[in-house]
């Protein structure tokens, strides 16, 4: 990858990539997973904090292999991300119902991003 190769010029850089997987073990519920990830499409691996042109690299990579799944684990994401947006168009309109039921005056999201 291009953009991992132009690191090794910094001088004292050591630098870590993480990969994390997500067996299908992980997925399987009793009920419907708000993620909309389907443990038949496991194993799925994400690429937690890295810079943007080495997830740009390696989404293109996995995508011409035909790897290619949208999940982006939130916790993870960065800010430049959609994780929710990941999750597909009815499970996001399911979280924001429950959003609406539960949350109407929009405490949840300002608590998790830690700006409060």
């Amino acid at each position: 990858m291009a953009a991992a190769e132009s690191l090794k010029a910094i001088q004292g850089l050591s630098w870590n990539t993480l990969f994390q997987p997500l067996p299908s073990s992980m997925l399987t519920n009793k009920g419907p997973n708000v993620s909309g990830i389907d443990a038949s499409e496991s194993p799925l691996v994400n690429l937690p904090r890295n810079p943007q042109s080495i997830i740009a690299e390696a989404t293109a990579e996995v995508k011409r292999l035909d790897l290619w799944h949208p999940f982006i684990y939130l916790p993870y994401a960065a800010a430049w991300q959609d994780p929710i947006g990941s999750y597909g168009r009815e499970n996001v309109e399911f979280l924001r119902w429950v959003s609406r039921k539960y949350d109407s005056r929009g405490v949840v999201p300002e608590v998790g991003t830690g700006r409060t």
